[in-house]
């Protein structure tokens, strides 16, 4: 089984993949038989799937593919991808009432890997409870964060870098009025934003 051949990085990143999925409390199966079609994938291959849907109940499919770009030619880019079915996802969005519409809610502008991993319980906390949260991962500067946010409309952006970490608070900025106000780390998953 490939699961009993990893080397020590891939060890550590599937831990890493795992952990983050038990903190949100996403139930996954470890499939060491899984196959994707082509060859370019590097450590972690994923299926979602939507038991609601019946026997054909995978909506996406896909994993990383860290060298594919290098490998055609290009600067080396890290990348994660996927395909996924429309109409699977359109009926399992459906089932669990979704809106049709919307626009995002919060932003989290996140500085730092403590960061990422400090606000993803929180965002996915927010999202449960129906807000439309979104964050940028690949890293990029503060500024280049709430251009990115103020592009997208985001109602409000949460900023988390080391002085917040440290801290154990969040700045949140209404970008409608651009009052900024500070919240507990803790409190942020039931936090009211609608009054921020």
């Amino acid at each position: 089984r490939i699961t009993e051949h990893l080397c020590v990085d891939c060890i550590t990143h599937f831990q890493a993949v795992q952990e983050a999925l038990t903190s949100v409390n996403i139930s996954y199966v470890i499939d060491p038989l899984l196959v994707r079609g082509l060859d370019y994938y590097s450590k972690t291959v994923f299926e979602v799937s939507c038991p609601g849907l019946g026997s054909q109940d995978a909506v996406a499919a896909g994993g990383r593919y860290n060298r594919l770009i290098e490998d055609l030619g290009g600067t080396p880019t890290p990348a994660c991808g996927f395909a996924l079915g429309v109409e699977r996802v359109l009926m399992a969005a459906k089932d669990a009432g979704v809106p049709e519409e919307g626009s995002i809610d919060i932003f989290f502008v996140l500085l730092g890997d403590g960061a990422k991993k400090t606000a993803f319980a929180a965002i996915t906390a927010l999202r449960d409870r129906g807000m439309v949260c979104q964050m940028e991962a690949d890293g990029k500067s503060l500024k280049s964060q709430m251009r990115l946010a103020d592009r997208l409309k985001a109602r409000h952006v949460v900023i988390i870098g080391d002085d917040e970490l440290a801290r154990s608070i969040a700045v949140v900025r209404n970008m409608n009025t651009r009052a900024q106000s500070e919240i507990a780390l803790k409190d942020l998953p039931s936090a009211d934003f609608v009054r921020m």
